[in-house]
């Protein structure tokens, strides 16, 4: 959907970027340049480093090319992650903004649903401070029940009748009819909730004159209470993503917004066509569209909050339709983004793609020593240890650098050990559960197949036990698999405890995230 500009809106647009004072615009080019930097010589570091330390104590990793592709592909993944954790080390990096608002521009507060929509939240959508707001309900829902929610509150009710362009599509409907009577529009999500004084706090940046080419301001997103571990999860994994955008979020030309508790501005919008449809991750393709037209997304230290998934399946859903999301856009996007906003999307797939070709070679380690139970004797450790402890030694030891150097990043997010540890054990076993449907989903989005926008199922009653292990059952597999090996070859455990073990509770693990611990609280009345 295009939308065209009238004069008087084209005039406002220019007067944006064109206006008086000095734009806080960072030196994108350099950091971009350092990043890349940084990352390619961590990678050579590990690349050369490892194998001449391996080649010292017998292993020559050139007899095996796609061994030797693996390890090269896990070091990758490493130097990255230490880019990000040497980034964390920045100071905050925050937009201009006013200290008292001392205009009153028009808004409209957009609250976005399809089957979805929350009483709880609906009710509090008109009690912010600031006067000059009025409230829309972007409604696709299809189930009546969902309808007869929305009656009971005095909202503007805006449906369509062609559904097409999902989420991005609902949102350009209400820009084509209603954006011109309004200066800024907030974008929530029917999970999104907003402080009492949300539209004020964020008017402070956008109405600052340093501020006039941002178009989008992303606020900071803060979960629901922690109602079981994998809700917990996410709200650890929240405050560590935080860490690293409001340090390098706002050095760089723009960075990719969520698409939700977002304050936009309009005539950048309209300038920019609307949102764009063509990708299930419309709010990454608006940001790349905009910046391509001169316009930036921030990030702002305005708390929002915004509902977590509390089930396996809804958790699984949403995580995988972002992944395939990220895939597309690298795939099918045109956009001359910087190559640290290719490798930011990239880094979201490549763990899977990398963890599925390892798996064969992770199998392999497990028999990698011809020891079988008849043959193990009293003497057969301490034979093993005098021949090789020096290099297990090593495999234990760059295993043990894989779990702890982003440990910085962590501490600086407020994480204390117990928590670092509960991250990395339950990042590890929902990796596993999340293999099989995040290939199985690539090597659609590879064969061109057209993705769907799922919405993320909000309901968290209690699921049977039934339920609940056949959406495992993939992860028993692959865990019987590798007890097998064990039973044929237990010395092999022995020193391929250090990440096995973490294999081998998954199952355990995934069972018991949905167990409930607290009981729900209104998050947005913290």
């Amino acid at each position: 959907m295009v939308f065209t500009i009238k004069n008087q809106e084209y005039q406002q647009v220019q007067s944006l970027r064109n206006g008086g004072g000095n734009l806080s615009i960072p030196n994108t080019k350099f950091l971009d340049q350092f990043v890349i930097f940084v990352f390619i010589a961590i990678c050579i570091f590990l690349n050369s480093i490892f194998p001449i330390i391996l080649s010292h104590f017998g292993f020559d990793l050139s007899q095996n090319i796609t061994g030797l592709f693996v390890f090269f592909g896990w070091n990758s993944l490493i130097a990255y992650r230490s880019t990000v954790v040497l980034l964390s080390f920045l100071s905050v990096k925050s937009l201009p903004k006013l200290k008292d608002l001392t205009t009153s521009p028009r808004v409209a507060l957009l609250y976005l649903t399809k089957d979805d929509a929350s009483y709880e939240i609906l009710a509090h959508l008109d009690k912010q401070v600031y006067s000059n707001y009025e409230v829309y309900v972007l409604d696709d829902s299809e189930i009546e029940d969902s309808h007869n929610v929305l009656f009971q509150f005095p909202y503007k009710i805006v449906r369509r009748k062609d559904k097409s362009g999902y989420k991005a599509g609902n949102l350009n409907y209400w820009i084509e009819n209603f954006a011109h009577e309004f200066e800024y529009f907030v974008v929530l999500d029917s999970d999104s909730a907003i402080p009492p004084n949300y539209i004020a706090e964020m008017l402070k940046f956008a109405e600052h004159q340093e501020n006039r080419e941002v178009a989008i301001f992303q606020s900071r997103l803060c979960a629901d209470q922690s109602r079981n571990l994998l809700s917990k999860y996410q709200t650890l994994v929240l405050k560590i993503q935080q860490v690293f955008f409001e340090r390098i979020g706002n050095r760089m030309s723009t960075m990719e917004n969520w698409g939700h508790n977002i304050l936009v501005r309009v005539p950048a919008i309209r300038d920019n066509g609307g949102f764009n449809p063509n990708f299930v991750g419309e709010d990454i393709a608006t940001t790349f569209d905009l910046w391509e037209k001169g316009w930036s997304c921030h990030f702002v230290d305005v708390p929002s909050w915004e509902g977590v998934p509390s089930t396996l399946e809804s958790f699984t859903k949403k995580t995988v339709r972002t992944t395939l999301s990220n895939a597309q856009l690298i795939l099918n996007g045109k956009w001359s983004i910087s190559v640290f906003h290719k490798m930011f999307l990239f880094m979201s797939i490549y763990p899977f793609i990398l963890l599925g070709l390892s798996l064969p070679f992770l199998l392999k380690a497990v028999l990698s020593f011809p020891i079988s139970i008849g043959a193990f004797s009293n003497n057969t450790l301490i034979v093993l240890w005098e021949n090789y402890s020096t290099v297990f030694l090593f495999i234990w030891g760059y295993f043990g650098f894989f779990i702890i150097f982003d440990l910085p990043l962590f501490i600086r997010a407020g994480l204390n050990i117990k928590e670092i540890a509960f991250v990395k054990i339950t990042g590890l076993a929902l990796s596993l559960h999340l293999l099989w449907p995040i290939i199985k989903g690539l090597v659609e989005v590879l064969l061109q197949k057209r993705l769907k926008f799922t919405v993320t199922p909000k309901k968290s009653e209690s699921r049977p036990f039934s339920v609940k292990f056949s959406e495992i059952i993939p992860t028993i597999f692959l865990v019987v698999i590798f007890i097998v090996g064990i039973v044929w070859n237990p010395i092999a455990f022995v020193f391929n405890v250090h990440w096995l073990t973490f294999f081998l509770i998954a199952p355990f693990l995934l069972m018991r995230l949905e167990k409930e611990r607290l009981p729900r609280q209104i998050f947005y009345s913290i």
